[in-house]
């Protein structure tokens, strides 16, 4: 896999195509994993054993929570996105955008005891994510065979994955809430298919689905590995 340097993550792009329709099945791609910031670092840096129980919360099957606020504020951010565009271009890329930046139904994380993934499946196609932290921006081919480009990190936030692909960049921010345990999501999403086409942002959030018995451990999962207990 070609680790991805130059030019950076979010850095400025040249003019790119105005080709437009593809749009919905590249985005829908890398949702199933805002513009594009800096990550900001734990004020404390944690140590290996406490990061890696943060990670480890994150192990399971979440299943979306469809909530009508959320999703009016979803459809909103996009008709302010848009606003500056031709009529034309609005009556075009408005159904798009709605469809495609739909919250997928679940999210799949799993934890090998050393490591996090991501399972993404995309039109029955599965696609095992290492969820690598602190590394430069990682170039991968998604189930169709199109390049994107992805950079995970910790934050004080939470967990937060950069990613680009050929008509939009965005990020992904993942927390779990202390409060009711469910997983929240902060998508911003920079359409770059287009000129004068504002930031979209949005949230999602997703309850846990318990399995159904100790012996019913999901069969796609990497091997797995038994994390040696360390001193805090």
């Amino acid at each position: 896999m070609a680790r991805v340097a130059e030019p950076p993550l979010g850095a400025a792009r040249p003019a790119r195509s105005r080709r437009f329709v593809p749009l919905a099945a590249s985005l829908a791609c890398v949702l199933l994993a805002t513009s594009p910031g800096t990550a900001q670092a734990e004020s404390s840096p944690l140590t290996p054993t406490a990061l890696a129980d943060r990670l480890a919360a994150f192990d399971g099957v979440w299943q979306r929570i469809e909530l009508p606020d959320e999703d009016h504020a979803r459809l909103a951010s996009i008709d302010r996105a848009i606003d500056d565009l031709s009529w034309i271009l609005r009556k075009m890329a408005g159904p798009v955008l709605r469809n495609s930046t739909a919250p997928p139904p679940k999210l799949d994380f799993f934890w090998d005891g050393e490591r996090l993934y991501q399972r993404v499946e995309i039109n029955g196609d599965r696609d095992i994510r290492p969820v690598e932290l602190g590394t430069e921006p990682v170039e991968r081919l998604d189930p169709r065979g199109e390049p994107f480009v992805s950079q995970w990190a910790w934050t004080a936030e939470g967990l937060q994955v950069q990613w680009e692909q050929r008509q939009a960049r965005g990020t992904n921010l993942y927390r779990i809430d202390p409060r009711d345990q469910s997983l929240r999501v902060r998508h911003l999403i920079q359409i770059t298919a287009l000129d004068d086409v504002s930031p979209i942002e949005y949230s999602s959030r997703f309850r846990r689905t318990p399995l159904p018995s100790v012996s019913a451990a999901r069969s796609d999962r990497p091997p797995t590995f038994v994390r040696e207990p360390t001193e805090r």
